[in-house]
Parts: C-alpha cells; structure tokens; sequence
C-alpha cells in the first residue's frame, strides 16, 4: 500500500548508448502485449493553470468532489496553501488566481506547455511499465498518474488516492532541460547542484516516476551497515531493470555515458577498494554516504568515478544472486531481509571489462 504524502525528489541523467546489461535484460523480456496496464492519467497543470481563468472554480469543484485526497494533497501539502481549500472561498481562489499570473509561474507553465503539451510517448513508456509490474507482482493495484506544477517544491511523489488505487504524482516543472537554470533558483539547495540538475529533462519521466514506486514497496532501509544499504539500492535498481528493461544503462544507475564505462571497466576495482578500506560493514553513515546516496564523486577513488558506485556494486551483486535463484520472484527479493545472505548466496567475484 501507497505511503500518503511519501514525497522524494528523483534524478537521473541519460545518455543514448547502450551497455552489455541492456542487452541481457532484452534477452529475456516477456512478452506483456496482452496485459492490462490499469492505469488513467490527469493532467492538473493543464486546468488549474492552463485552463480558462473563468472556468477555475468549476476545475476546483469537480477535482475536489472526484480527486478529494489529491486535491487536499496538492493544495494543503505541496502549493501551501494554508487556509481551507475550499472551492467557495474567494481568499483561496484569489490567491491561487495571483499564483497563475506570478512571473516566474507563467514562464514554466509556457515551457510545460510547449515541452508536455503532448504526453503521448510518455505515457507509453510508463504504462508499458505497468504491464511489466503487473506481469512480476500480479494482483497490484490501479495507478492514478497526476501530471502538475508545483512550484518546485517536490519532484515525484507516491500516495493513497482511497483504498483500491495508487497515485503517482508528477512534478514537471522538474523536468525542463536547460530551459530553466535550476540554481538561480536557489544557490543554497543542494538539489539543484549540477551533477543532479543535469538530469532534469523528458528523457527520465518514465525511470523517476517508477523509482518512486519501487521504493514504496521496498520500505525504508532499517540496516545500518553499508552493506545494508548497498544491497538495498541494489535491489531497488534491479527492479528497476525489470520494469523498464528498454532503459538504457545510464539512466538506470543515473551515470553519464563516460561514468558508466568507467564504472563497468573499473568493476573489480571499485570492489576491491571497498573491501581494502573495511567498508561492507561499517555503521559511520558519513564515512560511506557518498558511495550510495547522489555526490558528484566516490572518495579515494580517481576523479572518473562518479558518487553511487555503491549503488553499481549492490546492482550487480543482486544481479548475481537472482540468477543463481531463478526461482525467487521480485516479491520474494523485496521480502528478503538478510542482505549478508543475498552477498554470500551471490557468489559475486567482479571482473573489469577491459
């Protein structure tokens, strides 16, 4: 089930070039064509604040009386409205009739326009995810998908529209490319660093939005250990792969083309590092954060290196473990608790590919 008001920025960064684990997950791709994707799409931005001025009480009523927890959501939680939100009162439409004719506001509801006037193609890549979540955990639930401006406040985000359905949001003013300089808008926000915002475009809609999900049901990491935490992002990335088997290597583990060759020749190495320095199994959060959360490097290895190579390292260690279990499904590597397990059942000996 959904977290309500689980809300978290997600970056990625695609290059269009294909590495030797593309072509593996193609290799054994099922054929989906015949499954419901059961999803439905709204798009919020497009009359709250595209629509007609004198149509936007009639938009806040019927969005409130058919998508009640999303617009308390939207309202309430991610514009900051602080005041009922109620359709009927002329101090919340007056406010937000000022946030439509804001500067700044227009200019990204232009870009939105002219880069998501036309969805299509993205809708596409994420409802044939569907079809693929659907074929490894049947029985999931309906997803909502709300495209939005929100003022940059969240990017993606998952919640509970009521108990049958899922809901997705979609933060696209987090996805404008080079339109928009995302550190004018705030030097101090370490989301907006460059090695983060150089993702920002249409190209990672489709990964983001189902990172989101395959958090939600992978749960927060409990474990304290590095080990812990690598072997989480590698079963959160090997997912991933499955949902979105067409997606380039570069845009699953987030790296530009030049890292991830670097990453894939240097795969032995990075372990090897991480072994000579004792760090499987260090509790020092600061001492591996940079390995496993979004840094623009990895300490002491060569400035080639990107952060996250821990990240790398869990991906091809689950890798590893599924194929030698290939009766485990996705539920089953998501209810696996014991990531020294997943390491010794893996049997993972690296080798780099040059």
């Amino acid at each position: 089930m959904a977290q309500t008001y689980d809300f978290k920025l997600l970056f990625a960064w695609i290059f269009v070039v294909g590495f030797s684990c593309n072509q593996n997950q193609r290799a054994n791709v099922p054929n989906v064509s015949s499954i419901d994707p059961q999803t439905s799409w709204y798009r919020s931005e497009e009359q709250f604040f595209l629509g007609k001025e004198d149509s936007l009480s009639s938009y806040l009523n019927d969005w409130q009386k058919t998508q009640p927890e999303f617009y308390k959501l939207y309202f309430g939680n991610i514009l900051g409205f602080d005041r009922k939100v109620d359709p009927k009162d002329s101090s919340f439409t007056g406010e937000l009739r000022r946030l439509r004719h804001d500067s700044l506001t227009e200019k990204v509801l232009s870009l939105i326009q002219q880069q998501y006037g036309n969805i299509e193609d993205i809708k596409e890549q994420i409802d044939q995810g569907a079809r693929f979540m659907r074929h490894y955990f049947p029985g999931s639930l309906p997803i909502h998908f709300y495209t939005m401006y929100n003022e940059f406040s969240v990017g993606n985000f998952i919640f509970a529209p009521d108990q049958k359905t899922e809901g997705i949001g979609i933060g696209l003013d987090f996805f404008l490319g080079n339109a928009i300089n995302y550190k004018d808008l705030d030097p101090r926000n370490s989301a907006f660093s460059e090695y983060i915002t150089r993702s920002f475009n249409r190209d990672h809609v489709a990964k983001k939005t189902w990172e989101i999900w395959v958090e939600d049901k992978l749960g927060t990491e409990t474990g304290a250990k590095f080990i812990d935490n690598m072997i989480q992002q590698g079963k959160k990335l090997y997912i991933l792969s499955r949902i979105l088997p067409q997606a380039q290597d570069s845009v699953l583990f987030e790296f530009s083309a030049s890292q991830m060759r670097w990453c894939q020749e240097n795969e032995a190495n990075i372990w090897s590092y991480f072994l000579n320095e004792k760090l499987m199994y260090e509790t020092d959060r600061m001492k591996f954060i940079k390995y496993v959360d979004y840094s623009p490097n990895s300490p002491g290895m060569p400035k080639e290196a990107p952060g996250r190579t821990g990240c790398f390292i869990g991906y091809q260690i689950v890798s590893s473990y599924m194929d030698r279990h290939p009766g485990i499904s996705l539920p089953d590597l998501i209810a696996e608790t014991s990531p020294q397990k997943i390491l010794e059942e893996s049997k993972y000996r690296p080798r780099n590919s040059k």
